[in-house]
């Protein structure tokens, strides 16, 4: 029965994250399963060893039980980290999560960016804004800009952040229409101008960019390393109070 399970799990690679939906639940009941026969433990971890040995390969079951908890650990400090700041500006988290959920499981499915990246860059837009629908759109925008110009979606999201706030100059660098801003808007523009400006010019240039590209990527080496990390979160809820007792027992 554990070969079977764990068999479900390594043709869900294959699969975009819709597919990693059931993952969660079925290692769960895996779990129970392997504490009600405990007695047994050393043989089904020997069979989970041999099945994810390409997976593991030298550095053994702990390396790969850890990095299912490091990468739980992550998605919690970074939802922390998004908590903290929303709540600073007003924000009751227990009203605000589902929506910041949707939003960032959306993105995971609909971009290249994972769960945790899409709510780093909300977190990140906080810093020019104080609204959470102006927040997703900076964040989205910026996702578009950093599949568009190669650059890391950090970078990318302070650049939108700076342009939605009115300071447009810094994107000069990548965009023509923004190094001569005097000539186009006059000197006297204000900061609501140049911004508004500003997302005419990113939504004709970067608008949905990010989405239209996850077809090609899914299709990439770089797909399995995306599913690959999905994977680990799920086992990570999952199967962690379990691996936790095993390695540290």
């Amino acid at each position: 029965m554990a070969e079977d399970r764990i068999k479900l799990i390594l043709d869900a690679i294959d699969n975009t994250k819709g597919a990693f939906q059931g993952v969660s639940n079925s290692m769960k009941k895996l779990e129970n399963e392997s504490r009600s026969t405990i007695a047994s433990v050393g043989a089904y971890w020997s069979k989970l060893t041999t099945i994810f040995g390409v997976i593991a390969g030298a550095a053994g079951i702990g390396a790969l039980a850890k990095s299912f908890i490091d990468a739980a650990a992550e998605a919690e400090l970074v939802e922390k980290r998004l908590r903290y700041t929303m709540e600073s500006i007003g924000y009751q988290w227990g009203e605000a999560k589902g929506a910041v959920d949707a939003y960032a499981q959306s993105m995971a499915v609909m971009t290249r960016f994972s769960d945790e990246e899409a709510r780093e860059a909300l977190n990140q837009m906080f810093l020019y804004t104080t609204k959470f629908s102006e927040a997703q759109k900076g964040a989205t925008m910026a996702m578009d800009m950093a599949v568009k110009e190669e650059m890391d979606l950090k970078t990318a999201t302070q650049y939108i952040g700076m342009a939605m706030a009115g300071n447009v100059e810094r994107l000069g660098r990548f965009i023509f229409e923004f190094r001569h801003l005097n000539e186009v808007l006059g000197e006297n523009a204000t900061a609501a101008q140049k911004a508004e400006y500003a997302w005419k010019i990113l939504q004709e240039k970067f608008g949905g960019t990010a989405q239209a590209e996850i077809g090609t990527y899914i299709r990439s080496t770089k797909d399995l390393q995306k599913a690959w990390d999905d994977l680990k979160e799920e086992l990570g809820k999952g199967i962690m109070p379990f691996v936790t007792d095993w390695v540290t027992g």
